[in-house]
């Protein structure tokens, strides 16, 4: 029982991370690369489709 949700709190941490750097550091890191925002915008939202699928 135990194993089971501790594997189940770790699945919605990973999540959680993985989306927090989606949303907070990909941005700024991409643009001070000098990627333009049109293709920034384009990739941000290709990582979101399994959020959003979701």
């Amino acid at each position: 029982m135990w194993r089971k949700l501790l594997f189940f709190c770790l699945l919605y941490f990973i999540q959680g991370a993985a989306l927090a750097y989606v949303i907070n550091f990909q941005k700024p890191y991409l643009a001070g690369q000098g990627i333009p925002k049109e293709t920034i915008g384009l990739f941000t939202s290709l990582l979101l489709i399994p959020f959003i699928a979701k």
